[in-house]
């Protein structure tokens, strides 16, 4: 299994091109700093402000983060997208 914080980096690596380099730039300082849960959570935050829907796959792979983290659902599940497949 990829450790936590890889499959973090790839889930934000992947999603960047929704993200401002500040954003991203923001979710990397607080990597550093090891919070983890924080860069999560203002990820999750800063997808939802710029209403952003993610595939049922980024979801999936957010979820399993999240629950790692301990972080509430709320996060991710606001990133659903809504219309059907």
């Amino acid at each position: 299994m990829i450790p936590l914080l890889d499959r973090f980096r790839l889930i934000v690596d992947e999603l960047s091109s929704k993200l401002c380099q500040y954003e991203l730039d923001e979710i990397k300082d607080y990597v550093e700093a090891h919070e983890w849960g924080v860069a999560f959570e203002f990820l999750c935050t800063q997808l939802g402000e710029a209403d952003v829907k993610c595939s049922p796959e980024h979801i999936e792979r957010l979820r399993e983060i999240g629950l790692e983290l301990k972080v509430k659902p709320r996060y991710w599940e606001d990133l659903r997208d809504p219309s059907p497949p």
